[in-house]
């Protein structure tokens, strides 16, 4: 049986790795949810709320810092902005698919995306 903090363990090591090399988070906590027995209706709608937390949190760090002033007359905020309404339209659709599917379809659709996404990166990787 999976305890609450395994779960809270991998997904802040998937965040720090998201953080640090800016991919990876939502597809591989996916899979690792799925793996511990999770049902795909439960582990999407997490991930993707837990990406939403995390990406206000470093938004709101980078701004502190002064790395992106999203001011209202700023062009950072903009483009924040576009890439917020971009994915609040890939959230609904991720989410009624997700919901509306057979489990067995989204499994397969996420084991196969995972497996895209790491041959991709191995053949990038060697040019």
């Amino acid at each position: 049986m999976i305890v609450l903090w395994h779960v809270v363990l991998v997904a802040l090591f998937f965040a720090f790795c998201d953080n640090t090399i800016g991919m990876g988070y939502g597809t591989l906590l996916t899979a690792v949810l799925i793996t511990f027995g999770f049902s795909p209706i439960v582990a999407v709608p997490a991930v993707i709320l837990s990406g939403l937390v995390n990406g206000l949190f470093v938004s709101y760090s980078h701004h502190y810092v002064g790395n992106v002033d999203f001011g209202f007359d700023g062009r950072s905020i903009r483009i924040a902005l576009m890439f917020a309404s971009l994915s609040l339209v890939g959230i609904l659709v991720s989410a009624y698919l997700a919901v509306s599917l057979a489990e067995s379809i989204v499994v397969e659709y996420i084991s196969l995306m995972v497996i895209l996404m790491g041959g991709f990166d191995a053949v990038q990787g060697a040019l």
